[in-house]
């Protein structure tokens, strides 16, 4: 993550940052799943912050009375910089779930076997065998 924060300082893509923090810390079973859940992540962000833009500006200027575009637009950044914030004190009091059990990265135990890894092939094996019979 260290190097992650130099190149978005050096002007890199936070998305790239973030999947790349993702493919080192799944497992290799698991990648599609979570790269495929990222892309679902960020495409609903995306178009919930789209959706609710005008809603915001609206109310902003009609209902609040804020004639000033700059001032405007701050405040939509301001909303987005709450969200990272209530993220980063979410993440902070559920370090149990970022950290893993014993293990550096997400879904590692102390053997280095991955719990997450087995209960999903698990998971799959047996939606499998439902599907069949």
């Amino acid at each position: 993550l260290l190097a992650a924060a130099v190149l978005l300082g050096a002007g890199n893509n936070l998305w790239t940052a973030v999947l790349g923090h993702l493919v080192k810390s799944f497992p290799p079973g698991m990648r599609s799943e979570v790269l495929s859940g990222f892309g679902v992540q960020t495409s609903v962000i995306q178009l919930c912050g789209r959706a609710a833009f005008p809603l915001v500006e609206y109310g902003l200027l009609n209902w609040a009375g804020v004639a000033d575009n700059l001032l405007r637009y701050r405040v939509h950044m301001a909303g987005c910089t709450m969200f990272c914030i209530y993220g980063t004190i979410a993440l902070f009091f559920d370090r149990g779930s970022v950290r893993g059990a014993v293990g550096g990265s997400v879904g590692e135990t102390g053997e280095g076997t991955t719990l997450t890894a087995a209960k999903h092939a698990q998971e799959r094996s047996e939606a499998a065998e439902g599907n069949e019979g």
